[in-house]
């Protein structure tokens, strides 16, 4: 069968580029696989990637690729395919516009916040995610078939575009990059009990209410340390934050890395205790840590209950306060028999549901279905 991936970047480690290319990588022993895209940086060799080139500008790409001529170029290419399978905007417009292409379309839906998360935002950012918002809708709903990553997605696919969906876990973990046993003995030694966060440095990520907690927990664990690993996108939120640190006197306790190479991040999830988010909302919680048989920590929120099951393999925090949440942290720190056992558990359930080898297999008995 011949599948077609398409997405308007395919940068290493980022969360759906990922997904597209650990699939395409797996599947193309059984199938004619190609992902098409803006913007690559993968090395060339291991799944078939064309390079559709767009305007240089990062702006015009994201808002305004699926009306530029080269679009008709892309439209052209992917018609010859069997299955046509896209995420979200802009890559999902191209099978539907101007008109819907006869090629079995499938859009996978990964949701998308709650308005009442947008009240921080500037007029501009809330107008590109309404934007978005709505552009996805618009696939959605002249989509052949739906694929949602989870069952908060599910729940979420009926509530907002009154459609049904395939449940696929999708957002996987490749378990021979972050083999726990490589790292067995590396370690970075930051001193302490560490605590990780990965991710966007963004409002609604809560990196504030993460640091407030981590105070109180230092109260406790005099020597613990918060490292915080990802890109700065929002400059003011970050000058916020640090100006936080140096008025409660935690600059020598909270670390920011910045953005880590994809190559060192397993590194980082090695050398932690525990994994901890107090994002207030996301679509599925990635699991890289389980993958380390380090434990999570995350409010109740979103889909975060289907990667953490409660004082099982993490703690979901259902009081949404830094409080609360600090004392979860200090349970599994002081507690080397339960951080094991957590962790143990965690790995067990990130193999058997998250292993890209599994996610593969399962997609690929999901397309031979519903094309037939």
């Amino acid at each position: 069968m011949k599948i077609a991936f398409i997405h308007h970047t395919l940068v290493i480690g980022s969360g759906i580029d990922t997904v597209i290319w650990e699939l395409a990588h797996r599947l193309k022993g059984e199938h004619d696989v190609k992902i098409f895209t803006f913007l690559n940086e993968y090395p060339s060799g291991l799944v078939k990637v064309v390079n559709i080139p767009f305007n240089e500008n990062k702006v015009i790409n994201s808002v305004f690729s699926p009306f530029l001529p080269n679009s008709y170029k892309l439209r052209g290419l992917i018609k010859e395919f069997d299955v046509v399978n896209v995420h979200h905007y802009p890559a999902n417009f191209f099978p539907f516009f101007p008109k819907k292409l006869e090629t079995f379309n499938i859009v996978t839906e990964w949701s998308g916040p709650p308005l009442s998360l947008l009240k921080n935002l500037s007029l501009k950012e809330k107008f590109y995610i309404k934007f978005i918002m709505a552009m996805n809708k618009y696939a959605a709903l002249r989509a052949d078939d739906l694929i949602a990553p989870c069952d908060f997605v599910k729940k979420w696919i009926k509530d907002n575009y009154g459609l049904d969906s395939r449940k696929i876990y999708l957002d996987g973990i490749n378990f021979d990059y972050f083999n726990f046993k490589k790292y067995k003995k590396e370690k970075i030694d930051f001193g302490g009990p560490i605590i990780l966060y990965v991710g966007r440095i963004a409002p609604n990520k809560n990196i504030d209410i993460l640091i407030e907690s981590f105070e109180t927990v230092k109260r406790e664990l005099e020597d613990s340390k918060l490292v915080i690993v990802g890109r700065k996108t929002f400059p003011e939120y970050y000058k916020k934050l640090k100006n936080f640190l140096k008025k409660r006197k935690l600059e020598e306790s909270v670390i920011f890395t910045g953005e880590v190479s994809w190559d060192d991040l397993p590194l980082y999830y090695a050398s932690c205790d525990v994994f901890a988010t107090c994002s207030a909302w996301e679509g599925f919680l990635r699991a890289e840590a389980f993958a380390m048989k380090k434990p999570m920590v995350a409010f109740d929120a979103g889909a975060n209950k289907e990667t953490i099951k409660d004082g099982i393999n993490g703690f979901l925090v259902k009081e949404k306060s830094p409080e609360a949440f600090a004392n979860a942290l200090i349970k599994i720190l002081e507690d080397n028999n339960l951080r094991k056992k957590m962790g143990k558990n965690g790995y067990k359930w990130a193999k058997e549901n998250l292993d890209f080898d599994v996610i593969a297999k399962n997609f690929s008995k999901y397309i031979t279905e519903v094309t037939n």
